[in-house]
């Protein structure tokens, strides 16, 4: 034991450069090669969806009906979320150009998402009808882009799902993967109640589905 004491000692004092060189290259390549920085998840589609998903949850129990005060509420529940007083400008015009029957649809929802990580105003603007979305392979909103994909390719978190059924068609995101054939979704208006909802299941096959570029 002393002559493993005294080789250290005397491997320390004749080569010290080496030891806190190795020591500092091992905590380099821990910091290069360790896990990733994750994005914050207002910047993903989902996490866009679910800050606003929250910000109704606070202001109007998730409800979207315009009511007074609604649009202010909304500001100051997104910007302790950290979005930008900019992007919150953006939001709230197309939150006001996107009012249906009173309340802040399927359509109008997915285009808040959209405004809300592209800091567009014009997102979906300009569409009659959920169903009239189908009319075209891509989806743009600002400098993103989101492409039609194959109806056999399987669906993650943050597709834009479009149905053509019924008189308006729907439109919605994935929120979260169950199985080959369900999935629940990110949506306004699904139980036609004007209501930001996360969790009703939905089949798949009813939908054509967009992903993000």
């Amino acid at each position: 034991m002393k002559k493993i004491t005294l080789f250290v000692l005397f491997f320390f004092f004749l080569f010290p450069g080496q030891v806190f060189a190795q020591d500092a290259k091992s905590n380099t390549e821990r910091i290069k090669f360790g896990n990733p920085p994750i994005p914050p998840i207002s910047s993903t589609v989902v996490g866009a969806a679910q800050a606003i998903k929250s910000a109704y949850d606070g202001c109007a129990s998730g409800f979207t009906q315009e009511t007074s005060g609604l649009g202010t509420c909304l500001r100051q529940q997104l910007l302790s979320a950290g979005y930008s007083e900019a992007v919150l400008d953006a939001f709230e015009t197309r939150r006001r150009s996107g009012i249906a029957d009173g309340c802040t649809q399927c359509l109008g929802f997915v285009g808040l998402v959209l405004t809300l990580l592209s800091g567009s105003t014009s997102t979906l603007v300009g569409i009659p009808s959920a169903k009239d979305v189908l009319n075209s392979t891509t989806i743009t909103a600002g400098s993103l882009l989101f492409e039609q994909i194959p109806s056999t390719e399987p669906i993650q978190p943050g597709d834009i799902g479009v149905s053509g059924g019924g008189t308006w068609g729907h439109i919605l995101l994935v929120n979260t993967i169950e199985g080959n054939i369900k999935f629940s979704a990110l949506e306004s208006n699904g139980n036609f109640d004007c209501r930001i909802t996360d969790s009703r299941m939905i089949l798949k096959e009813l939908y054509t589905f967009y992903r993000q570029k």
